[in-house]
């Protein structure tokens, strides 16, 4: 009838309900805790000083989880997300908590490879809440853009969210737009193995590109775009993956393989352009 690893959408309890199956065996929602890292981060509420910025990545990454029901967001006793700064050992101990209290973490900042980006040190000395069951960084750098400086690792510890009894721990670039971008195509698919289930969170369908531009790179290049009246993608310009104000006028983006110019051909092409495109949750 209903196999293993189904979202209970209407349809599916509605099925449940004709038949009698009033307590259908299913899977707990993936707890992910989401911290946000650096001195320089402050609330959106506080008027930021020199060298400050305020805290988007916290209000993003949250509206981006919290729109799945899948997901459980894990915030501290005030209902606000994690934060660490940048001093000695500050992460260490806000990482282990949460490690401890969660399926998975998702930590912004931190993770560009230079020798003020402290989230692969503190991942790695993880031994406590790993409670001898180690620590491995899967990956720290992907061929994408934007996001390529993410970190990919694994806690394990006893009473994991899977049989393995392991914990993924992400690291997402700081900049918003990156953040978004990496949460949506790596983080998303890992949390809905977690959940069980292998129908996907955040998939995308195939939109029609309404401007192309015959541009490519030679790496997973993510665009944004705004969806027009037509139900067409449009290419936005923008300033890079820090420029939040291009990605608040952009409905999502689309994903170009690398080296595959035909993602972006001339308009004069008689086949029109289909491209995957991943929309923002709302």
């Amino acid at each position: 009838m209903l196999t293993s690893g189904t979202v209970l959408t209407a349809a599916a309890l509605g099925t449940l309900a004709a038949v009698g199956c009033v307590w259908p065996r299913v899977h707990p929602r993936v707890r992910v805790a989401v911290i946000t890292t650096g001195d320089e981060i402050v609330s959106p509420h506080a008027t930021p000083g020199p060298y400050q910025i305020r805290d988007s990545n916290a209000a993003a990454i949250r509206a981006v989880l919290d729109s799945h029901a899948l997901i459980e967001v894990v915030t501290r006793s005030d209902g606000s997300i994690m934060r660490a700064g940048d001093e000695d050992g500050a992460l260490d101990a806000v990482l282990e908590a949460a490690i401890r209290h969660s399926d998975a973490v998702v930590l912004t900042g931190g993770v560009s490879m230079g020798h003020r980006d402290p989230v692969r040190a503190a991942v790695e000395r993880c031994v406590g809440a790993a409670g001898g069951g180690g620590v491995e960084v899967v990956f720290h750098g992907l061929p994408q853009r934007p996001g390529k400086p993410m970190l990919g690792a694994v806690v394990r510890r006893d009473g994991g969210a899977n049989a393995a009894g392991w914990v993924p721990v992400f690291g997402l670039p700081g900049n918003p737009i990156s953040a978004m971008v990496a949460c949506t195509r790596i983080v998303f698919p890992v949390l809905a193995s977690l959940a069980g289930t292998a129908a996907g969170l955040g998939g995308p369908r195939l939109v029609r590109l309404a401007n192309p531009d015959g541009k490519t790179l030679d790496l997973w290049w993510h665009r944004l775009v705004r969806i027009n009246e037509l139900d067409e993608a449009e290419l936005i310009d923008g300033r890079g993956s820090g420029d939040i104000i291009a990605g608040g006028r952009s409905d999502g983006f689309i994903e170009v393989p690398p080296n595959t110019a035909a993602h972006a051909t001339a308009p004069a092409q008689s086949t029109p352009t289909l491209v995957p495109f991943y929309p923002w949750p709302m």
